[in-house]
């Protein structure tokens, strides 16, 4: 089962055919896929993925209570395999609305408190340039009330080598491009972000 729409596609099929003909399934945003991702919009208000999509022909509509941009492709795979083994797979993407992230793929959170409602989106478990990129995406497409605030915590990335200055300074972009209305930074590597921030209020 590949990801058709991966720039590593031909490398991978290549190397697979190299060691043993083997039949390949594909799923991807191409017409010719055995999945296909027709559709897909985030409903930033009740915070999922709305997807239509064609595996082996059958339509279906369905929704994804997660927040990541790669959510919508990503969940053609496990449905492909589904449809492959012989079960109900209009069944199996109604069931999506009962999945639970695990922490490593982010975890939201409703609070609750007797004066305000908030949500808490935990990131912690993937400090990286490629899962912070991830984050303040997912950040900047939940819906802000009118009197809401975007407020962000960010840490260090830890064990990435001589790199960790610039990788650090490249969250600014990314900062900037979230909509944040507060930013914490916490660290050793809090300066060089905000000394690249270009509003640093």
């Amino acid at each position: 089962v590949l990801n058709a729409d991966s720039i590593n596609y031909d490398l991978i099929r290549e190397a697979i055919y190299k060691r043993k003909y083997v039949k390949i399934v594909t799923f991807g945003s191409n017409k010719k896929c055995n999945a296909r991702l027709i559709d897909a919009k985030f409903n930033t208000k009740k915070l999922v993925w709305n997807i239509k999509s064609s595996i082996y022909g059958i339509e279906i509509s369905y929704s994804v209570p997660l927040l990541g941009e790669h959510i919508p492709l990503s969940s053609l795979a496990p449905l492909l395999v589904i449809h492959l083994l012989g079960y109900d797979v209009k069944k199996a993407a109604k069931d999506y609305m009962k999945f639970i992230g695990t922490e490593t793929m982010g975890i939201l959170s409703e609070i609750k408190t007797s004066e305000i409602t908030f949500y808490f989106y935990d990131h912690s478990h993937r400090a990286s340039i490629l899962s912070y990129d991830s984050a303040l995406k997912d950040l900047s497409r939940i819906f802000q009330p009118k009197n809401g605030r975007k407020i962000a915590v960010i840490g260090n990335m830890l064990n990435i080598g001589n790199i960790s200055k610039k990788a650090h300074e490249d969250l600014a972009e990314l900062i900037e491009k979230a909509n944040v209305n507060r930013l914490y930074t916490v660290g050793v590597f809090a300066k060089p972000i905000h000394d690249k921030l270009k509003d640093k209020t």
